[in-house]
Protein backbone atom coordinates (compact mmCIF):
# COMPACT_ATOMS: atom_id res chain seq x y z
CA UNK A 1 0.00 0.00 0.00
CA UNK A 2 1.29 3.66 -0.87
CA UNK A 3 0.33 6.58 0.89
CA UNK A 4 0.88 9.86 -1.48
CA UNK A 5 1.49 13.35 0.19
CA UNK A 6 0.74 16.38 -2.40
CA UNK A 7 1.60 19.74 -2.11
CA UNK A 8 -0.15 21.69 -4.63
CA UNK A 9 -2.07 25.25 -4.59
CA UNK A 10 -4.81 23.19 -7.13
CA UNK A 11 -5.94 20.11 -4.57
CA UNK A 12 -9.35 20.04 -6.88
CA UNK A 13 -7.35 19.12 -9.94
CA UNK A 14 -6.10 15.62 -8.01
CA UNK A 15 -9.53 14.83 -6.36
CA UNK A 16 -11.53 15.20 -9.62
CA UNK A 17 -9.32 13.25 -11.55
CA UNK A 18 -7.96 10.57 -9.65
CA UNK A 19 -11.52 9.28 -8.68
CA UNK A 20 -11.49 7.38 -12.18
CA UNK A 21 -10.35 4.11 -13.78
CA UNK A 22 -7.82 1.85 -12.20
CA UNK A 23 -6.16 4.74 -9.55
CA UNK A 24 -9.83 5.40 -8.58
CA UNK A 25 -10.41 1.66 -8.04
CA UNK A 26 -6.95 1.56 -5.92
CA UNK A 27 -8.04 4.23 -3.97
CA UNK A 28 -11.68 2.76 -3.49
CA UNK A 29 -9.78 -0.32 -2.16
CA UNK A 30 -7.31 1.55 -0.32
CA UNK A 31 -4.61 0.04 -1.81
CA UNK A 32 -3.25 3.58 -2.59
CA UNK A 33 -4.02 6.73 -0.19
CA UNK A 34 -3.81 9.94 -1.23
CA UNK A 35 -3.91 13.52 0.77
CA UNK A 36 -3.51 16.77 -0.53
CA UNK A 37 -1.53 19.61 1.44
CA UNK A 38 -2.48 23.38 -0.12
CA UNK A 39 0.23 25.69 0.93
CA UNK A 40 -2.16 28.69 0.46
CA UNK A 41 -3.48 27.58 3.98
CA UNK A 42 0.35 28.41 5.68
CA UNK A 43 -0.55 32.24 4.71
CA UNK A 44 -0.69 34.87 6.78
CA UNK A 45 -1.79 37.71 4.07
CA UNK A 46 -4.94 38.48 3.11
CA UNK A 47 -4.30 37.37 -0.42
CA UNK A 48 -2.83 34.24 0.94
CA UNK A 49 0.58 34.59 -1.72
CA UNK A 50 2.69 32.01 -2.00
CA UNK A 51 5.03 33.02 -4.69
CA UNK A 52 7.22 36.50 -5.02
CA UNK A 53 9.34 38.33 -7.57
CA UNK A 54 12.74 36.77 -8.07
CA UNK A 55 15.96 38.00 -6.85
CA UNK A 56 18.31 39.45 -9.59
CA UNK A 57 14.88 39.77 -12.01
CA UNK A 58 13.70 37.56 -14.64
CA UNK A 59 10.33 36.51 -15.99
CA UNK A 60 7.72 34.91 -13.89
CA UNK A 61 7.21 34.10 -9.67
CA UNK A 62 8.87 31.89 -7.72
CA UNK A 63 7.10 29.87 -5.21
CA UNK A 64 8.64 31.15 -1.28
CA UNK A 65 10.20 28.29 0.84
CA UNK A 66 8.64 29.55 3.72
CA UNK A 67 4.88 28.51 2.97
CA UNK A 68 6.04 24.92 1.57
CA UNK A 69 8.38 24.36 4.72
CA UNK A 70 5.20 25.08 7.09
CA UNK A 71 2.99 22.73 4.99
CA UNK A 72 6.00 20.17 5.40
CA UNK A 73 6.57 20.43 9.01
CA UNK A 74 2.77 20.06 9.81
CA UNK A 75 2.67 17.02 7.68
CA UNK A 76 5.42 15.23 9.04
CA UNK A 77 4.32 16.27 13.02
CA UNK A 78 1.07 14.20 12.11
CA UNK A 79 2.22 11.18 9.76
CA UNK A 80 5.06 9.59 8.08
CA UNK A 81 6.41 12.29 5.11
CA UNK A 82 8.37 9.91 3.30
CA UNK A 83 11.01 10.92 0.26
CA UNK A 84 9.90 14.14 -1.19
CA UNK A 85 9.90 14.50 -4.75
CA UNK A 86 10.25 17.65 -6.49
CA UNK A 87 8.80 17.74 -10.03
CA UNK A 88 10.59 19.48 -11.94
CA UNK A 89 12.00 19.42 -15.51
CA UNK A 90 15.58 19.83 -14.48
CA UNK A 91 15.31 15.98 -12.49
CA UNK A 92 15.99 12.76 -13.76
CA UNK A 93 13.62 11.22 -16.59
CA UNK A 94 10.78 9.24 -15.28
CA UNK A 95 10.27 6.04 -17.23
CA UNK A 96 8.76 2.45 -16.48
CA UNK A 97 11.40 0.45 -14.90
CA UNK A 98 11.97 3.20 -12.77
CA UNK A 99 8.50 2.95 -11.62
CA UNK A 100 8.60 -1.01 -10.85
CA UNK A 101 11.27 -0.84 -9.03
CA UNK A 102 10.24 2.32 -6.62
CA UNK A 103 7.63 0.03 -5.58
CA UNK A 104 9.21 -3.15 -4.98
CA UNK A 105 11.67 -1.31 -2.85
CA UNK A 106 9.86 1.08 -1.33
CA UNK A 107 11.97 3.87 -2.49
CA UNK A 108 12.72 6.31 -5.51
CA UNK A 109 15.93 6.04 -4.49
CA UNK A 110 18.93 3.19 -5.25
CA UNK A 111 19.44 3.70 -1.28
CA UNK A 112 17.25 5.21 1.11
CA UNK A 113 18.85 8.72 2.26
CA UNK A 114 19.63 8.74 5.92
CA UNK A 115 21.06 12.20 6.04
CA UNK A 116 18.10 13.74 6.09
CA UNK A 117 16.29 12.17 8.72
CA UNK A 118 12.51 11.01 8.24
CA UNK A 119 12.80 11.90 4.41
CA UNK A 120 13.44 8.12 3.80
CA UNK A 121 11.66 5.82 2.39
CA UNK A 122 11.18 1.93 2.85
CA UNK A 123 7.46 0.25 4.37
CA UNK A 124 6.56 1.77 7.58
CA UNK A 125 5.45 -0.46 10.63
CA UNK A 126 1.51 0.52 9.19
CA UNK A 127 2.40 -1.82 6.10
CA UNK A 128 2.40 1.76 4.06
CA UNK A 129 5.19 3.17 1.93
CA UNK A 130 5.00 6.80 2.07
CA UNK A 131 5.67 9.43 -0.86
CA UNK A 132 5.04 13.40 -0.78
CA UNK A 133 5.56 14.80 -4.11
CA UNK A 134 5.37 18.79 -4.39
CA UNK A 135 4.12 20.40 -7.59
CA UNK A 136 5.74 23.58 -8.62
CA UNK A 137 4.67 26.31 -10.46
CA UNK A 138 5.21 29.82 -11.71
CA UNK A 139 9.06 29.80 -12.50
CA UNK A 140 9.70 27.15 -9.89
CA UNK A 141 10.62 27.30 -6.30
CA UNK A 142 13.11 29.08 -4.21
CA UNK A 143 16.21 26.78 -4.37
CA UNK A 144 17.32 26.86 -0.20
CA UNK A 145 13.85 25.14 -0.07
CA UNK A 146 14.73 22.79 -2.48
CA UNK A 147 18.27 22.03 -1.04
CA UNK A 148 16.50 21.86 2.74
CA UNK A 149 13.60 19.09 2.26
CA UNK A 150 13.77 17.60 -1.31
CA UNK A 151 15.13 13.78 -1.98
CA UNK A 152 14.95 13.41 -5.47
CA UNK A 153 13.60 15.58 -8.25
CA UNK A 154 12.01 13.82 -11.19
CA UNK A 155 11.01 15.09 -14.67
CA UNK A 156 8.09 13.77 -17.03
CA UNK A 157 10.05 14.72 -20.50
CA UNK A 158 11.62 17.47 -22.22
CA UNK A 159 9.52 19.41 -22.35
CA UNK A 160 7.64 22.19 -19.43
CA UNK A 161 4.37 22.24 -18.58
CA UNK A 162 2.19 25.23 -16.55
CA UNK A 163 2.93 23.08 -13.11
CA UNK A 164 3.68 20.16 -11.39
CA UNK A 165 0.45 18.69 -10.94
CA UNK A 166 0.25 16.58 -14.50
CA UNK A 167 3.42 14.96 -13.41
CA UNK A 168 2.60 14.27 -10.04
CA UNK A 169 -0.48 12.43 -11.48
CA UNK A 170 1.56 10.60 -14.11
CA UNK A 171 3.80 9.22 -11.20
CA UNK A 172 0.87 8.20 -8.99
CA UNK A 173 -0.75 6.31 -12.02
CA UNK A 174 2.32 4.47 -13.17
CA UNK A 175 3.44 3.66 -9.68
CA UNK A 176 -0.41 2.58 -8.55
CA UNK A 177 -0.44 -0.87 -11.69
CA UNK A 178 2.65 -2.32 -9.80
CA UNK A 179 0.86 -2.44 -6.54
CA UNK A 180 -0.01 -6.12 -6.20
CA UNK A 181 -3.82 -6.15 -6.09
CA UNK A 182 -4.50 -2.87 -8.29
CA UNK A 183 -4.68 -4.42 -11.59
CA UNK A 184 -7.64 -7.29 -12.28
CA UNK A 185 -5.05 -9.17 -13.80
CA UNK A 186 -1.60 -10.02 -11.93
CA UNK A 187 0.52 -10.39 -15.25
CA UNK A 188 -0.69 -6.64 -16.79
CA UNK A 189 1.91 -4.84 -15.50
CA UNK A 190 4.53 -7.39 -16.81
CA UNK A 191 3.24 -7.68 -20.06
CA UNK A 192 2.71 -4.06 -20.99
CA UNK A 193 4.97 -1.83 -23.33
CA UNK A 194 8.72 -0.91 -22.16
CA UNK A 195 8.01 -3.60 -18.82
CA UNK A 196 11.60 -5.84 -20.56
CA UNK A 197 12.45 -2.88 -22.47
CA UNK A 198 10.57 -3.03 -25.36
CA UNK A 199 7.41 -1.95 -27.04
CA UNK A 200 3.81 -3.81 -26.52
CA UNK A 201 3.07 -6.27 -29.68
CA UNK A 202 -0.62 -4.97 -31.39
CA UNK A 203 -3.77 -6.13 -29.65
CA UNK A 204 -6.38 -7.24 -31.23
CA UNK A 205 -10.84 -7.71 -30.44
CA UNK A 206 -13.72 -8.94 -32.01
CA UNK A 207 -15.13 -8.91 -34.47
CA UNK A 208 -12.53 -11.52 -36.69
CA UNK A 209 -12.95 -9.40 -39.39
CA UNK A 210 -13.46 -5.43 -38.85
CA UNK A 211 -13.90 -3.73 -42.16
CA UNK A 212 -11.97 -5.45 -44.61
CA UNK A 213 -9.31 -6.38 -42.01
CA UNK A 214 -8.23 -9.43 -40.20
CA UNK A 215 -6.19 -10.36 -37.66
CA UNK A 216 -3.04 -12.81 -37.84
CA UNK A 217 -4.06 -16.14 -37.92
CA UNK A 218 -1.72 -17.20 -35.18
CA UNK A 219 -3.83 -15.43 -32.73
CA UNK A 220 -6.52 -17.49 -33.28
CA UNK A 221 -5.12 -20.96 -33.43
CA UNK A 222 -5.16 -21.72 -29.63
CA UNK A 223 -1.70 -22.44 -29.95
CA UNK A 224 0.13 -20.22 -26.56
CA UNK A 225 3.47 -21.44 -27.42
CA UNK A 226 3.46 -20.25 -31.22
CA UNK A 227 1.29 -17.12 -30.16
CA UNK A 228 4.19 -16.02 -27.37
CA UNK A 229 6.63 -16.58 -29.89
CA UNK A 230 4.47 -13.80 -32.57
CA UNK A 231 4.39 -11.38 -29.30
CA UNK A 232 8.22 -11.44 -28.43
CA UNK A 233 9.20 -11.64 -32.53
CA UNK A 234 6.59 -8.75 -33.29
CA UNK A 235 7.74 -6.48 -30.21
CA UNK A 236 10.93 -6.74 -31.03
CA UNK A 237 10.56 -5.43 -34.45
CA UNK A 238 8.28 -2.56 -33.95
CA UNK A 239 10.52 -1.82 -31.19
CA UNK A 240 13.37 -1.39 -33.46
CA UNK A 241 11.22 0.46 -35.76
CA UNK A 242 9.95 3.03 -33.86
CA UNK A 243 12.25 3.04 -31.07
CA UNK A 244 15.71 2.16 -31.88
CA UNK A 245 16.99 3.72 -28.89
CA UNK A 246 15.53 1.54 -26.86
CA UNK A 247 17.83 -2.07 -28.94
CA UNK A 248 21.18 -0.13 -28.41
CA UNK A 249 22.92 -2.93 -26.32
CA UNK A 250 24.59 -5.80 -28.06
CA UNK A 251 22.64 -8.61 -27.07
CA UNK A 252 19.36 -6.58 -28.02
CA UNK A 253 20.83 -6.41 -31.27
CA UNK A 254 21.21 -10.23 -31.89
CA UNK A 255 17.28 -10.76 -30.56
CA UNK A 256 16.48 -8.30 -33.33
CA UNK A 257 18.26 -9.96 -36.33
CA UNK A 258 16.97 -13.01 -34.69
CA UNK A 259 13.59 -11.53 -35.54
CA UNK A 260 14.02 -10.41 -38.87
CA UNK A 261 15.21 -14.02 -39.78
CA UNK A 262 11.82 -14.78 -38.56
CA UNK A 263 9.99 -11.96 -40.29
CA UNK A 264 11.87 -13.32 -43.63
CA UNK A 265 9.65 -16.87 -43.15
CA UNK A 266 6.43 -14.64 -42.65
CA UNK A 267 3.84 -14.01 -45.72
CA UNK A 268 3.27 -9.91 -46.84
CA UNK A 269 -0.04 -10.45 -45.80
CA UNK A 270 0.63 -11.76 -42.37
CA UNK A 271 3.29 -8.85 -41.70
CA UNK A 272 1.08 -6.36 -43.10
CA UNK A 273 -1.68 -7.60 -40.58
CA UNK A 274 0.56 -7.11 -37.81
CA UNK A 275 1.41 -3.60 -38.88
CA UNK A 276 4.53 -3.82 -40.38
CA UNK A 277 5.65 -4.24 -43.87
CA UNK A 278 8.87 -5.55 -46.64
CA UNK A 279 10.07 -1.90 -46.65
CA UNK A 280 10.09 -1.67 -42.96
CA UNK A 281 11.91 -4.71 -42.21
CA UNK A 282 14.28 -3.08 -44.96
CA UNK A 283 14.51 -0.21 -43.11
CA UNK A 284 15.52 -2.68 -39.46
CA UNK A 285 17.89 -3.91 -41.38
CA UNK A 286 19.87 -0.68 -42.43
CA UNK A 287 19.24 0.78 -39.13
CA UNK A 288 21.21 -2.35 -37.73
CA UNK A 289 24.08 -2.08 -40.43
CA UNK A 290 23.22 -4.79 -42.70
Amino acid sequence: MIHFNVITIFPDFFHSSLDLGVVGKAIQAEKITLETINPRAYTEDFHQSVDDRPFGGGDGMVMMGEPLMLAVEDLRSRQVLGEVIYLSPQGHVWNDDWARKTVQRGSFLESSLSSKGENSGGRQSDGKIYFTLVCGRYAGIDFRWIQEVVNCEISIGDYVLSGGELPAMILIDSLARFVPGVLGNAESPHNESFYQGLLEAPQYTRPRLWREQSVPEVLLSGDHKKIEDWRKQISLLRTALLRPDLIEDHKRQEAIRAALGWAEKQSSDELAVSGLSRGEIQKIRESLGE
